[in-house]
């Protein structure tokens, strides 16, 4: 024998609370996922590692100034 299991009824407000608050949940994580992208970028910008560092001290050695090189040796 079954039981007959009785279910609270959602209001269309409810279930729309519901999607709303989970629509705003995902932007958040998608935000804080874009954030967290930008900040690797830029570390990885930042990232000083000894050829770029030489290769400045070079630079600044034949030219002179410490400012935008035109010729930068990437990998």
């Amino acid at each position: 024998m079954k039981k007959f299991q009785l279910q609270r009824q959602q209001s269309h407000w409810t279930k729309v609370k519901y999607i709303i608050r989970l629509l705003r949940n995902t932007l958040n994580a998608c935000i804080r996922l874009k954030y967290l992208i930008l900040e690797k970028k830029r570390a990885i910008e930042n990232k000083q590692d000894s050829e770029s560092i030489m290769h400045r001290a070079i630079s600044n050695c034949l030219y002179g100034n410490d400012n935008n090189i035109s010729i930068f040796v990437g990998n």
